[in-house]
């Protein structure tokens, strides 16, 4: 009987470990690369960009007024929404990475509840969570080209000067910058 209550602490601490550790997928701060004009892009950034579009360049430089006078980023924007309305994005929101784990929840889900099972059971959760990332980040790059993401169509101009006619696909190097980690505890980094 004592052996049980020790074989019960101890599933209850692997259980406590699982459930702190995180699957995390997107694009690592500090992932540059240089783009065709020879600048350096952080792919962390762009995706921010294209998830949220471009605004135009007369809200820009009215916002940058307020900003460069140490006005936060989001007060500006607020500011100019009052003043202006809503603004006409000169790039489309095209997201990326939450629709895609959206579109994939249940095959994630699953395997996340294998994760668990193979944690009771005492195998490699370490493994079981690879896999989840694994796939989760292969969701999110198939993303790109999956005509369920709803994203509007390049712009004649766009793709006369890329010479495609695919959304965000040009080098490659965004997509390929999508990758995951395990987390331990709660880190939100």
């Amino acid at each position: 009987m004592v052996s049980s209550f020790k074989g019960v602490k101890s599933l209850m601490e692997r259980i406590q470990k699982l459930s702190s550790q995180k699957v995390a997928v997107g694009v690592p701060k500090g992932s540059e690369r240089t783009d065709s004009n020879g600048d350096e892009v952080d792919n962390a950034d762009l995706v921010y960009i294209h998830t949220n579009g471009v605004r135009s360049i007369p809200a820009r430089e009215e916002m940058q007024k307020d900003i460069d006078k140490g006005t936060k980023y989001s007060v500006a924007l607020q500011m100019y929404l009052h003043e202006h309305g809503s603004m006409n994005f000169q790039v489309p929101p095209r997201p990326i990475i939450e629709p895609a784990i959206e579109n994939a929840k249940e095959d994630l889900s699953e395997m996340l509840k294998n994760a668990a099972l193979t944690e009771i059971s005492g195998g490699n959760t370490k493994r079981a969570l690879e896999a989840v990332g694994t796939e989760a980040q292969s969701a999110v790059r198939g993303w790109f080209t999956n005509p369920q993401n709803g994203w509007a169509p390049n712009s004649p101009e766009t793709i006369k000067s890329k010479g495609s006619d695919k959304p965000l696909i040009d080098t490659g190097a965004l997509r390929q910058s999508i990758t995951y980690i395990i987390r331990d505890g709660d880190k939100d980094d």
